[in-house]
């Protein structure tokens, strides 16, 4: 369903009547539906998720609600995730460069962004294998075709050596 986001918004939330403990199904119900325009939904689909979390998603959820808020209007929300973040940054929490990656992505910091995809790739982390479609943008992010046409970039995907696919950078 890539694209179609009334079929997402649909699936997700009949998902979400069979299991409503589902905490990354909210989250990406939340997005689909502010991806759609249908923020007051969104934000509360966002809330619940808060509050089964105890406050505390965890920073790659964090991200993606950071992703409803910005999408949303809701700066002060999308700075407050950032806060959340960055309040376990030095921790490297399990997430942390993917929430960071997104939150890159979205704010449009070409340089941070760059230089943690080198760390991704030098400390050899699993996450190396998304680099090659880390050119995609996120919806409502402030990226563009940016980190595509970075050089810094498309040297470490390149030296990479994955084989084509639609996503090459070449």
């Amino acid at each position: 369903f890539q694209g179609d986001y009334d079929e997402a918004v649909r699936l997700l939330g009949e998902w979400n009547s069979f299991y409503p403990g589902s905490r990354w199904s909210y989250t990406k119900y939340a997005v689909a539906l502010a991806i759609n325009g249908e923020c007051q939904t969104a934000l509360a689909k966002v809330a619940r998720v808060d509050e089964m979390s105890n406050g505390s998603p965890g920073v790659l959820m964090e991200a993606w609600h950071a992703w409803a808020y910005r999408l949303c209007g809701r700066e002060d929300l999308f700075q407050r995730s950032w806060e959340r973040i960055n309040a376990v940054r030095d921790r490297r929490s399990p997430g942390i460069d993917s929430a960071l990656f997104y939150m890159y992505m979205m704010d449009g910091q070409v340089d941070e962004l760059v230089e943690l995809i080198r760390g991704i790739i030098e400390s050899k982390s699993p996450l190396t294998l998304f680099m090659q479609i880390g050119m995609l943008d996120l919806p409502g992010g402030a990226m563009g075709d940016k980190l595509s046409k970075d050089p810094r970039y498309r040297e470490m995907v390149r030296d990479l050596n994955y084989p084509p696919n639609p996503w090459s950078v070449e």
